[in-house]
């Protein structure tokens, strides 16, 4: 690595740390029926650093075989209302004007 480029530490205040806040998380996981119903412009300004996260590790040395459940607030596993990104539930936007309109093949 050039010496032009240091690692933040994660004890910095880098911005991912920030958004993290004071949670003890150390993985964000998103639904893709979310990230699906942004729009067209956001999804490919997220495909766009997802590439450049690509480039940047090898990710053929990450063992990224992970399995989520969704649990309730006793730590039960529930049934995830998002799972079925082909045939989504209504889409639960702050603002309806956000909202994207979606025909019968799910097709924004």
């Amino acid at each position: 690595m050039g010496k032009d480029k240091e690692l933040p530490s994660v004890l910095n205040e880098s911005p991912v740390h920030e958004w993290f806040g004071l949670s003890y998380s150390s993985y964000l996981v998103i639904p893709r029926t979310l990230l699906q119903g942004m729009s067209t412009e956001w999804q490919q300004k997220l495909v766009d650093l997802l590439h450049e996260a690509e480039e940047v590790y090898d990710t053929e040395q990450i063992d990224d075989q992970y399995n989520i459940d969704l649990v309730d607030s006793n730590g039960n596993k529930i049934t995830d209302p998002f799972s079925d990104y082909r045939h989504p539930p209504t889409l639960p936007y702050r603002d309806e004007s956000k909202q994207l309109t979606v025909n019968n093949n799910n097709e924004v």
